[in-house]
């Protein structure tokens, strides 16, 4: 009560208590059967780690604690599933284990949700997933130890994995006539050039990516559909690819750029990398009045510079392309992969474009950015969130600022290409008045 009246504004969320440990349990006949809402959930987790004020904290655990948190389920049996196995949203640092989901006896169509605003982009949801854990906000330390998915046929599926967050599914048994994993495309910076974003929370080690790595001594009893590689890149949001769920665009415009990775190291794959198709060099990513603006919210858009530009363009342009990187060209089609190629990682790593941060500062600026010695001789072109060239000048050797003032307070991209050698680099910067 003390501490209560000298800090009257902290807040200590109970949620953020380690669960006990889910044991041997079994259920039958039921439309969702094992189901986690904020589980270890951050999103009341955005202040500064070194602030000192109390008053601020709001959930600003200690590293040692957060590293710790791990909801394991362990012997889960179930079967006769109507709609899901187990179902995650809003939560992190999950174990399921040595379970198994049966959906032998199940839908196996798609849920008639009405007409589809988008095809091309946002797939129907199936009737029944045995563990569907693909929502937008599950985020670090996915672990998925010896499980056996079977009898998820037509357009069922087995386990859709995580989209934003560390996964790793290490062996287990896949017999389905369906997909037995699907994979969906990060569609959220988890940290963005700023060192911020929606991933910083319950991790001590703040993830700068999303990434997935299958191993171990996995069975697969049928020969399709093993490993579905699925995009999505849409602005707006989908939940659980739910597409009468799209509600409000993406909280990042460059969502498209957010970097995954993803890692298959079993039978036939040897620390190989897979790279979904639509990270083709020659593919676009955006397509002006089709993906470009948000379908719930259609004055939405994702800013002009990048549309209708290849992944090519976009890496020669901002030193990125979708998902942070491009199939390589070693890069080959697998029977056990569908819609990605896999290639040697050791090789493709060298491939890997990563966004080279301008390192200007200061930011947030009133209207005067030092530029680094390296960019003393470069085109700065500064552009803002919707698009719009405001500002594009030449600096030299003599100039190592740059005047923002005439700028009205906002975020912008700052982009600046090095005149002798063609180096470019990319960053966001916040204009105040």
């Amino acid at each position: 009560h003390n501490w209560k009246k000298t800090y009257p504004r902290f807040v200590l969320d109970i949620w953020y208590l380690q669960p006990r440990p889910f044991l041997n349990n079994t259920a039958y006949g039921f439309p969702r059967g094992v189901q986690t809402y904020y589980t270890h959930t951050e999103f009341h987790r955005h202040v500064d780690p070194s602030e000192t004020d109390p008053n601020s904290w709001m959930n600003d655990l200690p590293p040692g604690y957060k590293d710790q948190l791990n909801f394991v389920m362990d012997g889960t049996i179930l079967w006769n599933i109507g709609k899901v196995g187990f179902e995650h949203n809003h939560t992190t640092n999950v174990t399921i284990q040595n379970s198994r989901v049966v959906g032998y006896g199940g839908r196996t169509g798609v849920e008639n949700y009405g007409t589809n605003p988008a095809p091309k982009y946002v797939n129907d949801e199936p009737e029944v997933i045995g563990i569907d854990m693909d929502y937008y906000h599950n985020t670090h330390r996915w672990t998925l130890n010896n499980n056996r998915i079977e009898g998820f046929a037509g357009r069922a599926v087995g386990m859709s994995l995580p989209k934003n967050g560390q996964v790793m599914v290490n062996g287990g048994v896949f017999d389905n006539a369906g997909e037995d994993i699907r994979i969906n495309a990060a569609s959220e910076h988890l940290v963005d050039d700023e060192g911020e974003g929606f991933g910083i929370g319950m991790s001590s080690v703040i993830p700068t990516k999303s990434t997935v790595l299958i191993t171990g001594d996995l069975t697969f009893k049928n020969p399709k559909l093993n490993i579905v590689m699925d995009a999505e890149i849409i602005y707006d949001e989908v939940p659980q690819k739910a597409f009468p769920m799209i509600a409000g665009a993406k909280i990042d415009p460059l969502f498209f750029f957010a970097p995954q990775e993803i890692k298959l190291n079993f039978g036939p794959f040897k620390n190989s990398r897979v790279y979904f198709n639509q990270q083709d060099g020659a593919f676009q990513p955006l397509i002006s009045g089709e993906n470009d603006c948000a379908f719930s919210e259609p004055d939405e858009c994702v800013e002009s510079q990048y549309v209708d530009k290849t992944n090519t363009q976009l890496n020669a342009l901002y030193n990125n392309s979708f998902l942070g990187s491009i199939t390589p060209s070693t890069a080959t089609n697998h029977p056990m992969v569908v819609g990605g190629k896999v290639a040697d990682y050791e090789a493709s790593s060298k491939n890997v474009s990563r966004p080279t941060p301008c390192a200007i500062y200061p930011n947030p600026t009133y209207g005067k950015l030092t530029v680094p010695d390296n960019y003393r001789h470069s085109i700065i072109e500064v552009i803002s969130v919707d698009g719009i060239l405001w500002q594009e000048l030449e600096i030299n050797v003599k100039s190592a600022e740059v005047d923002l003032f005439v700028l009205p307070a906002g975020v912008y991209v700052l982009r600046m290409r090095d005149m002798d050698n063609g180096n470019a680099c990319f960053q966001r910067i916040v204009k105040v008045d």
